[in-house]
């Protein structure tokens, strides 16, 4: 239960960082809302990784590449499905842009976390 608390903050400050770019780069750049959440996503990526490793999972993994590298596809596949939602709620259903980001966030939340607790992070595969 400590660790899906501790999954849970560092997702969340994770979480404020995706939206703040996402904010500023759909908003106040106008950027296309497809190539903001890209950028946005990425970025938070890094952050949560390197806090995750750290702090939730406190993994001495030596194998950093390998690692981020499972991490990160976990993180592109969880971006395909916020792609794919965002792009029914807000083309098809024209539910409003962070509205539409906040649902998005909360489906993939317990997905990550168990992609991550059973593979990335995972005395099985990175000892």
């Amino acid at each position: 239960m400590k660790r899906i608390l501790s999954f849970a903050l560092v997702g969340g400050f994770a979480t404020i960082l995706d939206w703040f770019i996402f904010y500023i780069l759909a908003i106040n750049f106008n950027m296309y809302y497809q190539f903001a959440l890209v950028v946005s996503f990425s970025l938070s990526a890094v952050f949560n990784y390197v806090f995750n490793k750290k702090i939730t999972f406190k993994s001495r993994s030596k194998k950093i590449f390998s690692q981020f590298t499972l991490f990160f596809i976990i993180a592109l596949f969880a971006l395909l499905i916020s792609i794919l939602v965002m792009f029914v709620l807000v083309d098809l259903f024209l539910i409003d842009k962070l509205i539409s980001r906040i649902f998005t966030t909360l489906l993939i939340f317990f997905i990550n976390y168990l992609a991550h607790s059973n593979l990335t992070f995972s005395n099985r595969f990175f000892c």
